[in-house]
């Protein structure tokens, strides 16, 4: 990973100094620009990486739960950072210069506008996610990770886990999303206050359903899910309050398309999977392939 981002860096290196573009270094922390800058930064850090901080503080809960529950809670998340970071937060990256344009122009119909298509695209993108790592759970992380010591029983255990983390899969893109429509517009502190009242109600929804309950790892992940929707709820309303973003035409026939694809989806899906024990007498190349032509 460390090697991948210097790479990263490099890359990009080289067109700047071409656009003679490349910034020149200076450590004065008193001027305006920087101190700008670590203010819109550090709540920045923790509201955007909230759901980062809720399974850390879940990874540590589980560590006083049965053997292993540390293990499959984070096989379960490694599988959710795939579409969270490839896709969302990309259209977060993409999305933040757009909307402070728009937002320094005073143009509130295309600020709004540029978060509905945004919305929009996480829609498309996370409905049918949600349901193929719902639908796929056990193959999934038997195929990459049942061998040594990760047992059948931590694949079962994990895909508990991981349908727990998925359902929540719309609302931990949609903080990516939601989140710079506020530092487009200068205003970190409103991220901030709802990122930490988040952090809150993980904490006391992984006590109650991990302890409480009896849930364990599942009720961890039930916890970082519902923690998400909860953020976004508020972020949601708050910027609808204010009609910062108002909601465009056509998202009945939206996500009637979804539903449609998502059915023949699940359709396709449930003739091509086949049972659990079947997927284990398979070769591992086997069941990379079959996985693949699944999915």
């Amino acid at each position: 990973m460390f090697a991948a981002g210097c790479i990263q860096l490099l890359i990009q290196i080289y067109p700047l100094l071409k656009l003679k573009l490349f910034p020149s270094f200076s450590f004065n922390l008193n001027h305006p620009g920087v101190r700008k800058v670590l203010y819109l930064m550090i709540p920045g850090v923790i509201a955007g990486g909230v759901s980062q901080l809720n399974m850390l503080v879940d990874t540590i809960l589980a560590s006083f739960l049965p053997t292993g529950s540390p293990t499959w809670l984070y096989v379960s998340d490694r599988l959710m950072q795939l579409p969270l970071g490839i896709f969302a937060i990309a259209i977060g990256t993409v999305i933040l210069p757009k909307l402070s344009s728009l937002h320094q122009n005073s143009d509130q119909d295309g600020f709004s506008k540029t978060m509905d298509w945004s919305l929009r695209l996480v829609m498309l993108i996370a409905i049918p996610s949600i349901l193929g790592l719902v639908l796929l759970s056990e193959p999934i992380i038997l195929t990459l990770f049942e061998r040594g010591e990760f047992l059948a029983t931590d694949t079962t255990q994990a895909s508990y886990s991981l349908m727990a983390l998925a359902l929540g899969l719309i609302a931990f893109m949609l903080i990516k999303v939601l989140t710079p429509s506020f530092f487009a517009r200068q205003d970190p502190q409103t991220p901030l206050k709802v990122a930490l009242g988040s952090m809150i109600v993980n904490a006391f929804l992984a006590w109650l359903l991990a302890f409480y309950l009896g849930l364990n790892h599942v009720g961890l992940a039930m916890a970082s899910s519902i923690a998400a929707y909860f953020s976004i709820s508020i972020l949601l309303f708050i910027l609808l309050k204010n009609k910062i973003y108002e909601v465009q035409k056509g998202w009945i026939v939206f996500f009637g398309r979804i539903v449609i694809a998502c059915l023949l989806m699940a359709l396709i899906v449930h003739f091509m999977n086949i049972e659990t024990f079947a997927w284990r007498e398979l070769e591992q190349a086997e069941r990379f392939i079959r996985l693949l032509l699944v999915l």
